[in-house]
């Protein structure tokens, strides 16, 4: 390659080569990172949906086939039962106390 002259015929044709070289260079990389985004995107998805699948064989595993929510729920109305069973039991206990203490 021979060396060009600035403002020479071979000059602009080396130049314009040049920058589309660099044009080329850029559309490609334009490409290249909007692929590796499209696949991040895919991937993103995947691991995801992978990680939905995981909770719910989870959930489902560890609860029995209920779903956590119908497992909490449960637990409360227990509780709640057992409060009124305690509540209901002092007051039989403190009548029957009464009871005695009056006869």
């Amino acid at each position: 390659m021979s060396e060009a002259v600035v403002g020479s015929n071979e000059y602009e044709t080396y130049k314009k080569n040049w920058q589309a070289a660099q044009e080329a260079a850029n559309e490609a990389q334009d490409a290249m990172l909007s692929k590796t985004e499209e696949w991040a995107e895919a991937m993103k998805a995947i691991v995801e949906n992978e990680l939905a699948d995981f909770a719910a064989s989870m959930e489902e595993s560890l609860t029995g086939g209920v779903s956590f929510d119908e497992l909490l729920t449960s637990m409360e109305r227990r509780s709640s039962l057992q409060e009124e069973y305690l509540t209901t039991t002092n007051k039989i206990y403190e009548t029957n106390k009464l009871m005695r203490t009056a006869q």
